[in-house]
């Protein structure tokens, strides 16, 4: 006869021990994708991996990648869920597809975080182990952020995007510091709430150095957020938001009710005699360049209203490969003069499809054209100052591109977008936080067009002056002062001092946890 256990409850407190670890994996997956927009919970991202650094404390390397594995799986399927609406609404793929397409970029993006807890498994017991692990995860961002396709959507210091006392450190180590710092405040946390002795030695100085690092950010961001005292150089601005309907903007059908809607629309604003006027990327859906009838009476109309017009249009040339395809933005002027921005970074699956030998099967999402080629000047549009640098779609979401604009002398960034793709999900309100860190990075503001929204107006300190809503036929008007400034700390250097300084601190705290094992 088999014996039964006198204590039953500790098979039971077995199972809550192994199990807890994952519960708080997935938790911290979940508090992280609660710390971005839409959800006004940006304050989580200061705690949000605390349940995740417990889960990895003193776990084996293999173990940790595993906890973190899950915590990304977590996280990224919760964050860019929109991916399967996109795919099944426009791209044509089954339900099902596109569950799995999500799960594929999911299971990808997710290595990152897994990676992240194998290093910092390792740093949980040093002292400053908050630097080590804050390093750890700001190293895997940037890795994120340039291999493979590169995809730095929603850093985690993105959250922080409505703390101007806090992200103007963006100048000096662009969205890279507000990371260090959000991660670095966790591992902080962690260490205080799972010392048994908080007042140890080691615990104070993790808590002492990361409070520390946060009064001199908060500092340094009331400092820069004061006035400036320089002549201005103001630009007024009308932004059209026309709220096409996506599956409507390709229809030949609709296309003159299309042009009339921009045309209504830029009239009424003209009355308010603006110095420029905004429209989004491909406005037209038609090749502009073709169309030398809608060229006349653009110019006509701009001459007569003395203003500028930027927009977005499908183009080509023909190359003696063959016909490349580009994405667009123009530059009018009322003296008649044109110049144009082809888009560099292009979106994968949306306007190309990579690794096309092995995804003979996978259709681009824009009708448009064939696949899309990448443009190679970077230069402001026209010659005149104030100069506009124009960053099409989620080209705002790479920091060096705006940097190399900036340093090519562009005094103002104009962000045109079709953000119609993502329907009312969560990821038209995530693009306009990420793009609010390329002014406060290069000092420079920006005017964002976006067709159904969300358009905006953003200062070079970072703070959304003017925007519209959602999914609404809108005129906005703003003003931005694009008057010359030099170029910032970032400009200047890049990622080069930040890189240095996470290959130094990530190598000591190796060798520091390498010393720390061997020990008797």
């Amino acid at each position: 006869m088999a014996e039964t256990s006198p204590y039953p409850y500790k098979s039971g407190l077995d199972f809550l021990r192994k199990i807890l670890p994952w519960l708080g994996a997935a938790f911290s997956g979940l508090l992280l994708t609660a710390s971005f927009p839409p959800f006004h919970t940006d304050w989580l991202a200061w705690v949000c991996l605390v349940p995740l650094l417990k889960a990895i404390e003193d776990k084996p390397p293999a173990e940790a990648f595993r906890l973190g594995y899950v915590a990304g799986i977590v996280h990224f399927i919760t964050l860019i869920y929109w991916i399967v609406f996109v795919l099944q609404r426009y791209g044509g793929l089954p339900l099902p597809a596109g569950i799995i397409a999500l799960c594929a970029v999911c299971f990808y993006l997710a290595l990152y975080i897994g990676a992240f807890c194998a290093v910092s498994a390792r740093f949980t017991n040093l002292p400053f182990c908050g630097l080590f692990i804050a390093a750890a995860w700001v190293a895997l961002e940037y890795a994120r952020a340039h291999l493979i396709i590169g995809f730095p959507w929603c850093l985690v210091g993105y959250s922080q995007y409505r703390r101007l006392s806090i992200i103007q450190i963006s100048d000096l180590g662009g969205v890279y510091w507000v990371s260090f710092l959000v991660v670095m405040l966790n591992a902080a946390v962690f260490r205080f709430f799972s010392s048994s002795n908080r007042f140890r030695c080691k615990t104070f100085l993790n808590v002492a150095f990361a409070v520390s690092a946060l009064v001199f950010t908060a500092l340094y961001g009331s400092f820069m957020t004061k006035e400036q005292t320089r002549p201005p150089a103001l630009i007024n601005a009308a932004v059209i938001q026309p709220n096409i309907d996506q599956g409507l903007k390709w229809d030949e059908a609709y296309r003159a009710n299309t042009i009339d809607i921009y045309m209504d629309l830029t009239g009424k604003a003209a009355a308010s005699s603006p110095d420029l006027v905004v429209w989004p990327e491909t406005a037209t859906p038609f090749y502009f360049q073709e169309n030398l009838k809608f060229e006349d009476m653009l110019f006509k109309f701009l001459a007569e209203n003395k203003l500028s017009l930027i927009f977005g249009s499908p183009a080509y040339e023909q190359t003696q490969e063959g016909v490349k395809f580009f994405n667009r933005a123009y530059l009018l002027s009322p003296q008649q003069k044109k110049d144009f921005y082809d888009k560099v970074y292009l979106v994968p699956f949306g306007e190309y499809v990579p690794f096309q030998t092995i995804l003979f099967f996978v259709n681009k999402l824009v009708p448009a054209a064939g696949n899309f080629s990448s443009g190679t000047d970077i230069s402001p549009l026209g010659e005149d100052h104030p100069a506009p640098g124009a960053m099409i779609c989620f080209e705002v979401i790479f920091p060096d591109h705006a940097r190399r604009q900036a340093l090519a002398g562009a005094d103002f960034f104009v962000n045109l977008t079709n953000d119609a793709w993502f329907g009312r999900s969560s990821a038209p309100h995530q693009h306009l936080a990420m793009s609010v860190f390329r002014s406060i990075e290069q000092r420079k503001p920006m005017i964002r067009a976006a067709n159904t929204g969300i358009s905006a107006c953003i200062d070079r300190m970072g703070k959304i002056r003017e925007h519209t809503d959602l999914f609404s036929r809108e005129i906005m008007f703003c003003t931005v002062d694009a008057a010359v400034s030099p170029p910032t700390f970032y400009a200047r250097c890049g990622d080069s001092l930040t890189l240095t300084f996470l290959a130094v601190v990530l190598l000591l705290g190796l060798f520091l946890s390498r010393r720390l094992k061997s020990r008797p």
